[in-house]
């Protein structure tokens, strides 16, 4: 497990010897799941993930993005060529449930930013986080903040976590 502080990696696989499967529910039926889940290594590998992305959009604008394609097997098929193409249907799964689906509007800061674009009067009364977060003078300080509530309101959260998929790359297995 990484240090206090130190940001957490995943593990090399070998895609040589290494059996992928199609990611399934773990966590349920009910929320005493959660400290399984938090202690897991799917987890600890996706705040490292999750970290490292935060780290590679800072100065980057959002005209930058790339609109991500719905055929996802494929593509990710394609990306990882045929050495690794046994793992394309299990990393899909995970790029695609990842960013959310129809159904659900359970990551991060969404309902506090869709709220405001329909609801009428002060800004600081319809929005309190986005109009709290304003305040801040330092994007640092926003950010770190943010990381925080993600953790905590959606991360430790069984109504989102109970929907969460896990397979070989994204173990509920403890952290050693």
């Amino acid at each position: 497990m990484a240090a206090e502080g130190e940001k957490p990696t995943a593990s090399a696989i070998n895609s040589n010897n290494h059996e992928f499967m199609v990611p399934k529910k773990e966590i349920g039926p009910g929320p005493d799941d959660i400290p399984k889940w938090e202690k897991s290594e799917a987890y600890r590998d996706l705040i490292g993930f999750l970290l490292a992305m935060n780290d590679a959009v800072k100065g980057k604008k959002i005209s930058d993005a790339r609109v991500f394609s719905p055929e996802a097997p494929g593509l990710v098929r394609d990306l990882l060529g045929p050495k690794h193409a046994d793992a394309a249907e299990e990393v899909s799964t995970y790029l695609v449930e990842g960013v959310g689906n129809q159904t659900r509007i359970d990551y991060g800061t969404g309902w506090s930013l869709l709220d405001h674009r329909v609801k009428t009067g002060p800004f600081a009364e319809h929005s309190n986080q986005l109009w709290n977060i304003s305040a801040v003078p330092h994007w640092e300080k926003v950010n770190s903040g943010l990381v925080k509530m993600y953790k905590a309101e959606v991360l430790a959260k069984f109504p989102v976590i109970q929907h969460f998929l896990f397979g070989s790359l994204l173990r509920i297995n403890p952290t050693s």
